[in-house]
């Protein structure tokens, strides 16, 4: 009889020669997406595959893994993002086929983190929601303030404006009194124009009778028909 037994992939570590030891996880961030975890798998001695699954066997969908090389060993590094589950329990497996080697690591993220990252968000929110409110806040001051100055600058020139009209109004009443006053000059100096021609022309009327009476006088003497022509003169 001969029987065929495959080989399964299981932990060989001790019974094949350069099987890769245990990776090595840890929590990079914590984000508003997610969790990150990294696991790092060192000194391998071929190219081992790292895949992160659930600690209930589900495959998770993951970046692709670095890979460097130093002599002939290979160090894998392998990011992946989770957010909360029903366990929050994940695995980072690591296989070597060809020499049938497997070996895995699991890690257990804590509820806080996925609070924290809740919470974190609701900070952020709040404190854009914040900003913003403190902004309009700003703009609405600074609207009302800008009005408040028009409204004063108008006033303003209006009493400016009231003030020239109240100016001109009493320039225009004290020029009309002037003008009055000016028309009352002018009607007394008419009048006393007027007087004072009148006492003139009576004084030239006295004068020229008494230089008619003079020479009547003197051409009497002289000539004795003149008494005649006088009196039938008068």
């Amino acid at each position: 009889m001969e029987l065929i037994v495959e080989r399964v992939l299981r932990n060989r570590i001790g019974l094949e020669k350069g099987a890769v030891q245990a990776p090595v996880l840890k929590i990079v961030v914590v984000s508003e997406a997610g969790v990150e975890l990294q696991c790092v798998v060192r000194g391998s001695s071929s190219k081992p595959s790292v895949e992160w699954q659930t600690c209930e066997g589900t495959s998770l969908n993951s970046e692709e893994p670095l890979v460097s090389e130093t002599r002939g060993r290979y160090d894998t590094t392998l990011l992946i993002t989770v957010t909360e589950t029903k366990t929050n329990c994940f695995r980072c497996v690591v296989k070597q086929e060809d020499i049938y080697h497997s070996i895995d690591t699991n890690i257990i993220v804590s509820e806080k983190l996925f609070e924290k990252k809740c919470s974190h968000s609701t900070v952020v929110l709040v404190g854009v929601a914040g900003f913003v409110i403190g902004v309009l806040n700003l703009v609405l001051y600074l609207m009302i303030k800008k009005l408040r100055s028009q409204r004063q600058n108008g006033n303003q020139r209006e009493n400016r404006d009231d003030s020239v009209k109240v100016n001109e109004m009493e320039m225009g009443h004290m020029n009309s009194d002037q003008n009055i006053g000016n028309g009352s000059t002018d009607t007394k100096n008419m009048r006393n124009g007027t007087v004072k021609t009148e006492e003139e022309t009576e004084e030239e009327t006295e004068k020229e009778t008494e230089e008619l009476l003079s020479s009547d006088s003197s051409g009497s003497a002289s000539d004795p028909g003149a008494k005649r022509r006088k009196k039938s003169h008068f």
